[in-house]
């Protein structure tokens, strides 16, 4: 019996010694054979350097709604295509490189043909192949479900909180009925003037202007309410026939002095109301241009002491927006600097049939600065003790004033008419200090080309409100 112990105790020892080799063969075959695991890619980092920048987030995005851009792989986790849970994952990435959810890393397939060997000591070969074959490398195994379960819980417990905006859209400017560009005024016929009481035609109407000026302006683009700046070029942009008063045998020419602004509502809903009030003497610091001979008094007193200063304060708008009722859309205004120079003719043609005011030989009767200022809407001139001294007129007035209406812009017959009224400082007799009143209708023509005019020094003018003008 004892031999017979000896003997199996020498087996099962044998039996234990070739189990224990065959396994530590299939443990070394199974480390040999798996693969190195892939190193792990957040979902969304484009560039494979451990972040996810806005500009990866922003190519998810892309990607997600077929926006072209930059191609990102790795913004696909499961390689279905980028959808809307990429999208969150690539913002859970952007938040947190550190705790991402993870591109998946397929499982690794084994194909090195298995090695049969024995262990030491016997003949019999012991196969690790079927081992091999039928399990799972356990390096894979475990890469495969720490992924799984990072992406689960990633999703599952927390929430994107950055909202990603998409490239925003271009703002498109409003249509507006008038385009940017040169535009000219030509002066047609029927255009009247009434300078003070001196009409030479029906009362209140004036007398006929000759046709032919025009008026030159670059209109920039429409703003949000499509109101548009203008300049009128101090070289060109105001032009104006010499004409004749009747009655009185005077030449006038009115001849551009610098550079005018102005405003064109071309869709309508500006408030273009000019009030216009003259004071002939003004003793406030606000001009500083008191005058001797006023109220007037006896023809000498008034000779003796005239002057041709003024003070004229100038509102635009009255509270309302301006209206349309003769047709047209565009609301408009401009103010443009003057000469204005009257004379009797040497050979008492009129007007002067040379059409220049020469000295010696002509005579001069008035040159006085003025500002024209020309609106589709009302205009009204009068005369106002502004710093109450108790003189507002020293002249020919009248002092009530006098009022014209314009009409609209009409873009689609391309006509507009303008008015203007003003008063004037004159120490010319017979006039004197007067008001005059003019209403010109006018066909419009362009856009051409833009001239690129600017006007660094600009008539006064406030477009919403009142100025001053202090003229010496």
């Amino acid at each position: 019996m004892t031999a017979a112990n000896e003997h199996r105790r020498g087996c099962d020892g044998l039996r234990t010694r070739s189990r224990w080799a065959a396994a530590m063969l299939l443990l070394g075959t199974a480390l040999t054979l798996a693969p190195a695991p892939a190193a792990a890619v957040c979902v969304g980092d484009c560039g494979g350097d451990g972040r996810v920048s806005i500009a990866d987030l922003q190519a998810c995005v892309n990607q997600a709604n077929q926006l072209g851009g930059i191609a990102c792989p790795n913004a696909d986790q499961d390689g279905d295509g980028v959808d809307a849970m990429d999208v969150d994952n690539c913002i859970l990435s952007f938040l947190d490189a550190t705790d991402c959810p993870m591109v998946f890393t397929p499982a690794a397939t084994n194909t090195a043909a298995a090695t049969p060997t024995s262990p030491p000591g016997t003949s019999t070969p012991v196969s690790t192949s079927t081992a091999v074959n039928t399990n799972t490398p356990p390096a894979a195994t475990a890469t495969a479900s720490a992924t799984n379960t990072s992406i689960s819980t990633a999703t599952a417990t927390r929430t994107p909180t950055v909202t990603v905006t998409p490239p925003p859209t271009a703002t498109v400017a409003p249509a507006c009925p008038l385009a940017a560009g040169r535009y000219t005024i030509t002066q047609m016929t029927g255009g009247t003037l009434q300078v003070a009481s001196i009409d030479g035609g029906p009362p209140g109407v004036g007398f006929p202007f000759p046709p032919g000026g025009t008026v030159v302006q670059d209109v920039g683009p429409g703003n949000a309410n499509c109101v548009h700046s203008t300049i009128v070029p101090a070289t060109g942009g105001f032009n104006a026939p010499v004409f004749c008063i009747p009655g009185l045998n005077f030449t006038v020419q009115v001849a551009q002095t610098a550079c005018g602004i102005g405003q064109i509502d071309s869709n309508g809903g500006s408030d273009y109301t000019v009030t216009e009030r003259g004071d002939t003497s003004d003793s406030s610091p606000t001009c500083n241009l008191p005058a001797v001979g006023c109220p007037p008094g006896p023809p000498s007193t008034v000779l003796a002491n005239r002057d041709s200063s003024l003070r004229v304060d100038i509102t635009v708008g009255n509270g309302a927006a301006d209206t349309c009722p003769g047709g047209g859309t565009g609301n408009a205004i401009v103010a443009i600097p003057v000469r204005t120079t009257t004379w009797l003719a040497a050979n008492f043609t009129c007007p002067d049939s040379d059409g220049v005011f020469n000295q010696p030989g002509d005579t001069p009767i008035l040159v006085v600065p003025q500002i024209l200022d020309f609106t589709t809407d009302v205009s009204t001139a009068s005369w106002t003790d502004l710093d109450g001294d108790g003189c507002s007129i020293a002249g020919a007035g009248p002092s009530s004033g006098l009022t014209r209406t314009g009409s609209c812009i009409n873009t689609g017959a391309m006509t507009v008419t303008t008015a203007a009224t003003g008063t004037i400082g004159s120490a010319g007799s017979p006039l004197f200090d007067l008001t005059f009143a003019t209403l010109l209708p006018n066909a419009l023509s362009g856009p051409t080309a833009p001239m690129g005019a600017t006007c660094t020094t600009p008539p006064t003018i406030n477009f919403t409100g009142v100025a001053t003008r202090c003229i010496q």
